[in-house]
């Protein structure tokens, strides 16, 4: 119920002042003076203004001059109260004056409180203003992001994806924040997003943010696969290559390399390349290794990781076996057989194949791809040929390894002999090896001057001699044989000459002729000339003024003929 007093007052028309001191509190009864805050923007406020004690007044709450609110309420024992309530604190109300005036009706003072608002903004917005364009993988590059009105200032943070970026440095000044960010892409962020976020590090939940779709190029990356007809490449398969490539920009060449060397397009060797593929037709063991493939484009030339090939091919006899053994009746002798197979796990079989027919061997043992047959011929009739034929998973060996097995003897003797490169004190000896006897044999040479053996050499492998120290100018008779563990073949002989050596000549007397002798020279000569052609044209005028010429030639006695000459 409203004061009577009050009322009475207002029609008396009596101006008393009161004495009331005004409060602001807030919801929780708090009082409240100065600066208010921080508060978060769009938050709601709720202030309460009160006097305490003297006469009835009337209570507004100010916004700076403006009036927001006049309505009040009288408690007990003649306090008033006006509840103030801001529902959205904008941009706006940062540092404004909030004032709560307590004053009777027309009068011309009044007391009052003030406070005042301080807030904690937004961000206004988030930009990357960096430009927009492509970006080299493993390259590095610096981007930038600003974002303006944020109090205090925004925090900036880098993202691909949900992968938080922590190269970044930030500068702030006023509610400005500017992030720099050093970057260093790959191939694999193509197509990601990249995106800056603005936040106010004390209003959590607001979130501004700029992103892009990251455009990275990078050099071609590629992967090999392999087609095959069954689990493991045979010799003879048709086997197929694809490079599978990605790139930005796409690939303007793509090549195939086998063994790190360039591999091209040859039909007639069943090689094909077209597209990103490489096709072989009938692939041979020597196609074994390593395949990659390789692809440009304008950031690079990419090489792919390498696929290893391996050719399996069925047994075949090594190279450079000995291939005759001699040996005597009852007496035993060790044949070994080299095959070349992958997968190299072989199986032998051994056959003595003589005119009568083939008898399996078992004698031997094997050793990966060797084995040793031991053969005893007990009879004439065991001497022949003896066959090894291996076997793998690739299959039986096509063509036998054959051994010849014949009575030891002593070694035939060597053929072709030649002599080369001869010099003032060396000469290369050169022959053909003759049958061994069927037991290893070694090469002689002696050289021979008219004062007995000169020099003398042996070789185990081939007859070839290197032979130096020789004088010059000197002529030698070479011997050449061959021995075996049953004797010596017969001797090849001929002839090696040394050259003589070449004496420098001494230099000739050079005698230094000045320009006037060389002109009077010239003059001489010139004087001689001329007398010689008018010597000429004298004899031509005198036959033509008569001189007597005869008819017919003298004739020569024969015996004036001189030896060679023919009578006319």
């Amino acid at each position: 119920m409203r004061n009577p007093l009050l009322y009475l007052i207002l029609l008396t028309n009596i101006f008393i002042f009161s004495d009331s001191k005004v409060f602001i509190i807030d919801e929780n009864g708090k009082p409240l003076s100065d600066v208010i805050g921080p508060l978060n923007e769009g938050s709601r406020l709720s202030l309460l203004c009160e006097t305490n004690g003297g006469v009835p007044s009337i209570l507004t709450w100010w916004k700076d001059a403006f009036l927001l609110d006049d309505s009040f309420d009288t408690l007990p024992r003649g306090n008033l109260r006006n509840e103030l309530t801001l529902a959205y604190l904008g941009r706006g109300d940062l540092m404004s004056t909030l004032t709560c005036q307590a004053a009777l009706p027309n009068a011309t003072e009044s007391s009052e409180k003030s406070v005042s608002l301080d807030l904690n903004l937004k961000p206004l917005n988030v930009h990357i203003t960096s430009l927009q364009r492509p970006l080299s993988a493993n390259r590095r590059t610096t981007l930038k992001c600003q974002s303006i009105g944020s109090r205090p200032p925004a925090v900036l943070t880098w993202w691909i994806g949900s992968r938080q970026l922590l190269n970044a440095t930030v500068v702030t000044y006023d509610s400005t924040t500017i992030s720099k960010l050093i970057l260093v892409p790959t191939a694999d962020d193509h197509g990601r997003v990249l995106s800056c976020r603005a936040t106010n590090p004390i209003m959590n939940g607001h979130i501004l943010e700029d992103h892009r779709v990251l455009n990275i190029h990078h050099i071609p990356l590629l992967s090999v696969t392999v087609g095959a007809a069954h689990a493991f490449i045979l010799e003879g398969d048709v086997l197929y290559f694809d490079c599978n490539i990605i790139a930005n920009p796409p690939v303007t060449e793509v090549g195939w390399r086998f063994n790190e060397e360039p591999v091209y397009t040859n039909i007639n060797a069943g090689i094909k390349i077209q597209n990103r593929s490489l096709l072989i037709h009938k692939i041979s063991r020597k196609y074994s290794g390593n395949y990659s493939c390789v692809a440009a484009n304008a950031e690079g030339e990419g090489v792919s990781e390498s696929v290893a090939i391996d050719v399996h091919y069925i047994p075949f006899c090594a190279f450079h076996q000995q291939v005759s053994y001699g040996v005597p009746l009852k007496e035993s002798v060790n044949i070994k057989c080299s095959v070349e197979a992958n997968p190299p796990d072989v199986v032998f079989h051994w056959y003595l194949n003589n005119t009568f027919r083939q008898i399996p061997l078992k004698d031997f043992v094997v050793n990966g791809t060797e084995s040793i047959l031991q053969f005893t011929p007990k009879r004439e009739s065991d001497y022949g040929h003896i066959m090894c034929v291996a076997e793998n998973t690739a299959g039986l060996q096509t063509e036998a390894c054959c051994f010849r097995v014949a009575p030891a003897s002593v070694p035939s003797a060597v053929e072709d002999c030649i002599v080369m490169n001869e010099t003032v004190s060396s000469a290369i000896i050169s022959c053909i090896p003759g049958y061994d006897g069927g037991l290893p044999q070694e090469f002689h040479v002696e050289l021979y001057s008219s004062s007995g053996l000169v020099e003398s050499a042996v070789e185990k492998e081939y007859p070839l001699f290197d032979i130096d120290y020789l004088p010059s100018g000197a002529s030698f008779i070479a011997v050449v044989f061959a021995t075996n563990s049953l004797g010596r073949s017969n001797a090849v002989a001929f002839s090696v000459n040394t050259k003589a050596e070449i004496k420098p000549e001494k230099d000739k007397l050079k005698l230094p002729i000045s320009p006037v002798l060389g002109a009077l020279i010239a003059i001489i000569g010139a004087l001689v000339s001329i007398s010689v052609l008018i010597i000429m044209c004298s004899k031509h005028w005198s036959a033509k003024l008569g001189e007597e010429i005869p008819e017919t030639p003298t004739a020569w006695e024969p015996s004036e003929l001189k030896p060679g000459h023919q009578y006319i």
